[in-house]
């Protein structure tokens, strides 16, 4: 969170709105990318809990290797089949920008998060491995870590005043890399060994995790789309100057947001743990807590961040950026959801709910994509935020207030 709120104030006023709109645009892009994994990321957390409460240490290094393996051969096939079409791409087209001396630095900014995006993908996969072990605290150690290096990285820079590839590297790139530590724990364990894939079931294993992945893989594209294409559609239609405004109030309510996902992700591996093992009182008890806890505090949170916005962005940006209070509001009504819609997703995965959210968060995608196009038009950036919070209202916390109400109690009815 640290970070976020700092990168802002020492960056901001040298690059100026636009230049920091496209830096923020093609760092939104890792997000919709992470169905490049093809879902086996999310799949191997439940796989690694599967394996981690059996006690047979020989299948948990041989579940763990396999994945690794698996997505760095897939990381290296999207980099073979990116780079070349790199090139080609009109990236000017996708990202709207006033002043042509930005074009040049747009493409080396995206050659650049091409290549950190590639090594992404096996290695964020590794935090995923720690939580399916429940380790979560070993990765979020290890992302504390990153996160000051890259803050010391970023303000380093800015007294240079560095472009704008440099600072990807020293954000996206440093945050990325850094799982390369736990890379080293894996192996002091004994866990991480290429000779756990001198295994008969290495094809059956394969196709389990892509199957398993396969679901999680449709559910990251539907929600890429709702969640995570934001940016990019603010940054094609109004352009990229709308995107700061737009990522400042985001980076604003990352206060409410982030403590909440921090608090609740670690319980996905509980859930699954829990629901391996038949223990349906833990599932109950958890769950009602989280959502409850959740509600709460996301609720007092968005109310206080909202009202006293004003305050933080003096303090914050001073003058470098005019806000809209709609915008503001708006937003924290887009988290509370987003905080309550997290909570509720990791009682789902954990459990291996998989198919219920694809098919509410296709609807959500069916419903919130056009609204989202029709809202920006009409009422601009917040016209686009009122657009998701009642699409997710009526496409996703609908259904499983009646339709899926029932099939959530077995998971921990007696």
């Amino acid at each position: 969170m640290l970070s976020l709120m700092v990168i802002v104030p020492i960056t901001l006023p040298y690059l100026g709105e636009e230049r920091f709109g496209i830096w923020m645009t093609v760092t939104s892009i890792a997000s919709l990318l992470t169905f490049l994994d093809f879902g086996i990321g999310n799949g191997l957390i439940n796989r690694v809990a599967s394996a981690n409460i059996d006690g047979d240490k020989k299948r948990l290094s041989f579940v763990i290797t396999h994945g690794i393996v698996l997505l760095t051969i897939i990381a290296g096939v999207i980099a073979l089949i990116i780079l070349p079409l790199f090139n080609y791409f009109p990236w000017e087209s996708l990202i709207k920008v006033k002043n042509i001396e930005n074009k040049d630095e747009i493409r080396l900014l995206i050659l650049a998060f091409v290549c950190i995006f590639a090594a992404s993908v096996p290695l964020n996969s590794i935090h995923k491995i720690f939580q399916g072990m429940q380790l979560s605290w070993q990765a979020n150690i290890n992302k504390i870590v990153g996160s000051i290096l890259s803050l010391i990285a970023v303000w380093l820079l800015a007294i240079q005043k560095a472009n704008l590839p440099e600072l990807l590297i020293a954000t996206y790139g440093i945050q990325t890399t850094i799982s390369l530590l736990l890379l080293v724990v894996l192996a002091k364990k004994n866990i991480l060994k290429i000779a756990a894939l001198n295994n008969p079931k290495l094809i059956t294993e394969s196709f389990i995790l892509l199957r398993q992945g396969g679901l999680f893989f449709l559910l990251q594209i539907a929600g890429l789309i709702v969640w995570n294409i934001d940016t990019l559609v603010i940054a094609s239609t109004l352009g990229a100057v709308n995107v700061t405004q737009f990522s400042l109030v985001q980076r604003l309510f990352q206060l409410v947001l982030l403590p909440l996902v921090v608090i609740n992700s670690p319980l996905w591996s509980g859930y699954a743990d829990a629901h391996a093992r038949g223990d349906k009182i833990y599932i109950a008890k958890t769950l009602q807590k989280s959502i409850i806890g959740t509600i709460i505090t996301a609720f007092c949170g968005v109310i206080l961040i909202a009202a006293m916005s004003n305050l933080i962005f003096k303090f914050w940006i001073k003058d470098a950026v005019i806000l809209q209070p709609i915008l503001v509001w708006s937003y924290g009504g887009l988290i509370f959801f987003m905080a309550v819609g997290n909570s509720l997703a990791m009682f789902l995965n954990g459990v291996g709910e998989i198919r219920s959210q694809v098919i509410t968060v296709g609807f959500f995608c069916i419903l919130a994509l056009p609204l989202k196009y029709l809202g920006i038009q009409l009422w601009g950036v917040p016209g686009l935020i009122f657009a998701s919070i009642f699409s997710y209202v009526f496409a996703v916390l609908l259904p499983y207030l009646t339709i899926y109400k029932e099939r959530m109690r077995s998971y921990f009815s007696n």
